[in-house]
């Protein structure tokens, strides 16, 4: 990838798109660093280590896919949509991830040997996340959409502890089976909790 005028970006979506394929795993950071980062050239400045250019990929890689759910949220007035709205959001993350190799908040998360504060970074995101579906499902229940007895931060939880899981074994057995079933599981649940 050494080529004259390539961006910082550049390099680090092309990294970002090779991690996501071999892991966040620190075994492969230098080899990785050595292929996309060329110490002649001006992008040498911008990572001093292996390990600062992994975290970098990693963030670009995660900030695509949680950039996605936040328009999906946006995109919806009414929470009731906006929940609906993420269920499709993490469909469609899974089945046309934003980089080649998948979802890496997803990826990382699952992965066996993962670098610790990669994961560590990729366990922020999630929280991020299950805030942000905490956030709709209160406003949901203040606007009178869900049920007064909705628990935001527990059905928050349930909602990205299930889908990490399906998320998993989709991954696992090569097969969306999992992810729909959650799906469907979780989009039930949000529909018993509405109000009529």
């Amino acid at each position: 990838m050494r080529a004259e005028g390539v961006s910082k970006q550049t390099v680090v979506h092309e990294a970002a798109q090779l991690f996501n394929h071999i892991g966040y795993s620190d075994r492969y950071f230098a080899d990785v660093w050595r292929a996309c980062v060329d110490t002649e050239t001006e992008l040498s400045w911008a990572y001093e280590t292996p390990d600062q250019f992994a975290r970098a990929a990693f963030a670009f890689a995660a900030g695509q896919s949680v950039a996605h759910l936040h328009r999906v949220i946006a995109a919806h007035a009414s929470a009731p949509d906006q929940l609906a709205a993420i269920f499709d959001g993490f469909e469609y993350l899974f089945s046309r991830p934003p980089l080649k190799g998948g979802c890496a908040l997803f990826n990382t998360l699952t992965e066996e040997g993962c670098d610790p504060d990669i994961k560590a970074l990729a366990r922020r995101e999630l929280l991020g996340i299950q805030l942000a579906i905490e956030h709709v499902l209160r406003r949901g229940r203040l606007l009178g959409d869900f049920v007064r007895s909705i628990d935001p931060p527990s059905f928050a939880a349930h909602i990205t502890s299930t889908l990490e899981g399906a998320f998993r074994l989709s991954r696992v057995y090569q097969t969306t089976t999992y992810l729909r079933s959650a799906l469907q599981h979780l989009r039930r649940m949000a529909m018993m909790n509405m109000c009529a």
